[in-house]
Order: structure tokens, then C-alpha cells, then sequence
């Protein structure tokens, strides 16, 4: 009678396949039944995928990335497939995802909330039983989904929310650009090794995120000297109970080309309004990010009076005339240059009647 085989491991897991070991000292011959997760569990009749195989461990590398794999061994005593064991098994496994290169995006939309999208993966080290690392559905940027992260009451909780693999990022010519929100608190950007090791994990950038959502970039450029091909969101803590929320992820080549113009936020075009307004203004969330904003303010069409120069996104006026016509423009600028086709808007100041009406 052939003994079945125990004790069956899968280890050495890449992205097509993995070391499948087991026990047996009695046998000498064994046959693999290797099948994707969910397929029925193999009779005697099965045509095995490994046949007479030698040794108690088989390195397969037949699957595909990203998949799940079910499988199983028997001890063929005969060495003919009709003097064998029964299968033992199932063992699982999964191949990795296979490492992406630029340009790539994620919207956390395909998947079902609590799940994180594939290759998407989460560490957690925590003394609650509350805090999270997954996909939430409470106001997402895009909707329906956005990646949540929340330390509960754990101040020393180390949350990660971890990236696929990307083979390009030690080029340092990338570049990742995310929509964040939650409060007043910092989010680090990092890098790690291994996406199942915190311990992995280099802080690379701080950004200081709001309570509305914004879109952030973070560089990989030559600053960048590290060989880690993970990039890693970790909650920067700083409080209790405090939830960050990620959306609309891309991974992208860092292009030496000028951004995009922006677009007006206030006073709208043609606008009449109280006298020195607070201008303000939206940066475009594609192309090339600014590192800097022109305005300028007159009353010509177009105006060529240069009145900020700074990285804010509003400019407070003052000094301006009753009654009258001003024209603006913001122009945003990186190092490559300047935005082109930078729109012209206008706002007219009320006039001193409107005021003492208004008392």
C-alpha cells in the first residue's frame, strides 16, 4: 500500500510559481497536480502535471502573475500512476504580481471595499483591533472608492499602504502624483524592499496634507539613491483617531516640459466685486506640476504688471480703484519654463454708490 504523503509547503514564491515541498520517507517516486485555486480536487484517474518526479521538493515555474494555485502530490510506488497513494492536498499559493513600469494608475475603483486593488498590498503593526489599511467608499475624490488608512487610538501604530512593484524606479526619473486628504496631519512617502517587511520601509518625502482633498507629487529624481522598488504611504500619526484618505494614484516619467496653465477658482471671470479681492486660482492636475505661480494685474487686456511671485494659490489685492475693470492672469512655472496659454480673466470693483447702499 502506498503512503500518502504530509506536511506539503509552498515556499520561494515568485511570479510564476514557487517551491512545492512535502514529506514522505518511504517513498521515491511522486506525481504533482498543480491547477489554478478552485478547480476540482484531482481522483486516481487524474493525469498528473508532474509525473515520477524524483525528490521530495519540485520548483514550478508554469503559472501565471498574480494568480492563486491549488496543489497536490501522491507517492506513485509503482512508478505507473496505477500503484499510488491517494493525492494529499490541497496546498495553496499565489504568485507575486509582476514588477510595472511607468506610466501606471490606480482609482481603487475596480475592487470591493474593504479589498485593496491587486498588487496592492497593506502592513500593520497596531495594539488595536481598530485601525485600517484598505478601501473605503466614504468620500472618495473620484468616486466610488479611495485607500483609507486610520490609526484608531494607537499613537505608535505603524500603517502602511504599499504599491505594486515598479522595476523603473531606481532610474530617478519618476515621479508619483496622489490625491490626499484627512486634517492637518503628514503623510510619508517612502520606499521599501520588501512590502510584507515594515522594518523595509525609508521615509523619502513628508507631505503635509488638509481636510479637503489636493493633488500632491512627490519626485523620485536624482535625489533619489535608494534601491527599493516598493513605494509605501505611511500615516504620519501625530494624534489619535485620525483618518487619511488616498485617491487617483498615477506613476509617471518626469518629462522637462512646462506645466499647464491653471484655472480660475475666485472672483470668475467678468465678476464685478468688492474692492481688493482675494484672487485665487486651481492648478492643473495633468501634465508637468509648477513649482511656482506669476500673477499679474492691471488694467490692460492683457495684463503685463507682475504683482506675486510665490507658490501659494491665492494672492490678496489691495491698493485697487472703485469702479473700475482690472484684468489678471496667473502664468505657473517650473524649471523648464513657463506655461503657455495662460488664460486672461477679468473683475470689475464696485462702485462707492454700491457701498453706501449696501449700509
Amino acid at each position: 500500500t502506498c503512503i500518502a504523503p504530509t506536511d506539503l509547503a509552498s515556499t520561494s514564491i515568485t511570479a510564476t510559481g514557487a517551491n512545492l515541498g512535502w514529506t514522505d520517507a518511504v517513498g521515491s517516486h511522486w506525481d504533482l497536480y498543480i491547477v489554478t485555486s478552485g478547480t476540482a480536487a484531482p481522483d486516481a484517474a487524474t493525469t498528473p502535471t508532474v509525473n515520477d518526479h524524483t525528490t521530495t521538493s519540485y520548483t514550478w515555474s508554469g503559472g501565471s502573475a498574480n494568480t492563486a494555485y491549488d496543489w497536490y502530490v501522491r507517492s506513485d510506488c509503482g512508478e505507473d500512476n496505477t500503484d499510488v497513494s491517494v493525492w494529499a492536498g490541497p496546498d495553496e499559493f499565489s504568485t507575486l504580481c509582476e514588477a510595472i513600469t511607468a506610466p501606471y494608475a490606480q482609482n481603487f475603483d475596480g475592487v470591493t471595499s474593504p479589498a485593496l486593488p491587486n498588487c496592492w498590498s497593506s502592513v500593520i503593526s497596531s495594539t488595536s483591533s481598530y485601525t485600517k489599511v484598505q478601501n473605503s467608499t466614504s468620500s472618495p475624490n473620484s468616486a466610488p472608492n479611495n485607500a483609507y488608512l486610520y490609526n484608531s487610538s494607537d499613537l505608535s501604530a505603524t500603517l502602511l499602504l504599499v504599491t505594486p512593484e515598479f522595476s523603473d524606479l531606481t532610474t530617478q526619473e519618476r515621479r508619483i502624483k496622489f490625491f490626499a486628504r484627512g486634517g492637518i496631519f503628514d503623510l510619508i512617502v517612502g520606499t521599501m524592499s520588501d512590502p510584507a517587511d515594515d522594518a523595509t520601509f525609508t521615509a523619502f518625502e513628508t507631505v503635509a496634507i488638509s481636510g479637503t482633498y489636493a493633488q500632491y507629487s512627490v519626485d523620485f529624481d536624482a535625489t533619489y539613491t535608494d534601491t527599493d522598488t516598493y513605494i509605501a504611504f505611511k500615516h504620519g500619526l501625530g494624534g489619535t483617531y485620525r483618518s487619511i484618505y488616498i485617491d487617483d494614484f498615477s506613476y509617471e516619467v518626469i518629462q522637462a516640459i512646462a506645466p499647464n496653465p491653471a484655472t480660475v477658482s475666485f472672483p470668475t471671470d467678468n465678476l464685478e466685486t468688492l474692492n481688493n479681492p482675494l484672487l485665487s486660482w486651481i492648478p492643473s492636475t495633468t501634465g508637468e506640476p509648477a513649482t511656482g505661480y506669476k500673477v499679474y494685474l492691471d488694467g490692460n487686456n492683457p495684463p503685463t504688471t507682475e504683482v506675486y511671485d510665490g507658490t501659494d494659490l491665492e494672492f490678496q489685492t489691495s491698493g485697487l480703484t472703485l469702479g473700475t475693470q482690472y484684468y489678471w492672469k496667473v502664468v505657473p512655472y517650473n524649471a523648464t519654463g513657463n506655461a503657455t496659454g495662460a488664460s486672461v480673466w477679468s473683475f470689475t470693483t464696485v462702485t462707492d454708490g454700491y457701498l453706501a447702499e449696501s449700509f
